[in-house]
């Protein structure tokens, strides 16, 4: 089985500038854009990068993305790819109503959730 592509971190292009409590001083969330959930374990550590991932996703600023999503996170066609309805897609009612219990409503919180 070939190895998969790890998922990366992207930041929606308009909070690249932003400010994060768990980064150091004069960063901005630029900086993590790109990086794989190992890489920032081992800046962060486990817990606190579990916490920045909830809250960036929360705040619908950044998301673990995997494959195509990941090498194609350097535009801003990227952060309208992400805010997507899933609505918008052709699907079973059945699996609408499983997103909707889930609270996945477009394709940045679904590749969110894909990743685990």
């Amino acid at each position: 089985m070939p190895a998969s592509t790890p998922a990366r971190l992207y930041i929606v292009e308009g909070a690249r500038h932003l400010i994060h409590d768990r980064l150091d001083a004069g960063q901005t969330l630029a900086s993590l854009n790109l990086l794989t959930k190992t890489e920032l374990i081992g800046r962060f550590g486990q817990e606190s990068t579990e916490t920045l991932l909830s809250d960036l996703a929360a705040r619908e600023l950044g998301w673990l993305i995997r494959g195509v999503w990941g090498r194609d996170a350097a535009g801003p066609e990227m952060a309208v790819r992400a805010s997507r309805l899933l609505a918008e897609f052709p699907m079973s009612k059945r699996l609408q109503t499983c997103l909707l219990n889930s609270e996945i409503h477009n394709l940045g919180q679904l590749a969110i959730r894909t990743e685990d």
